[in-house]
Parts: structure tokens; sequence; C-alpha cells
């Protein structure tokens, strides 16, 4: 996914958390708590799913190794 694409599904998802906060609590605290927990749970699912690829892209890439090292005895 692009990083454009990624930031504006964010802003989308943060801006109708952000409203519907404000319909349902009447209160701006209330929505300011509500956008920085959405911002930093997203941020957490970013960074994890970040993670889980790079871990699968190098548990890949090891297992093609060990296959070419079996392959040359």
């Amino acid at each position: 996914m692009r990083f454009t694409i990624f930031c504006g599904l964010l802003l989308l998802v943060v801006w109708a958390k952000a409203l519907t906060s404000y319909f349902v609590w009447h209160s701006i605290h209330e929505v300011i708590v509500a956008m920085v927990a959405s911002l930093l749970l997203l941020q957490w699912a970013y960074i994890a799913s970040l993670l889980f690829s790079i871990w699968q892209s190098s548990r890949n890439y090891r297992s093609r190794q060990r296959a070419r090292r079996s392959d040359h005895r």
C-alpha cells in the first residue's frame, strides 16, 4: 500500500472516530482522548504489520537458503 493512501485512510478513520465521539459525548476533551487513542492504536497496528512482514520475509529467505544448501549436497 502506498504511504499516501495509508495516510488518507488513517485520517479518515481518525476523523470518523472524532465525529462519532463528539456526537456521543458532546465533549471536546473526550474527542481529543479518543483521537489520540485511535492514532496510537493504528500506529501500533501498522508497526506490528511491518514487523510481521519483515519476520515472514526473513523466514522465507532462510527456508530458500536451506533448500539451496540441501540441493548442493
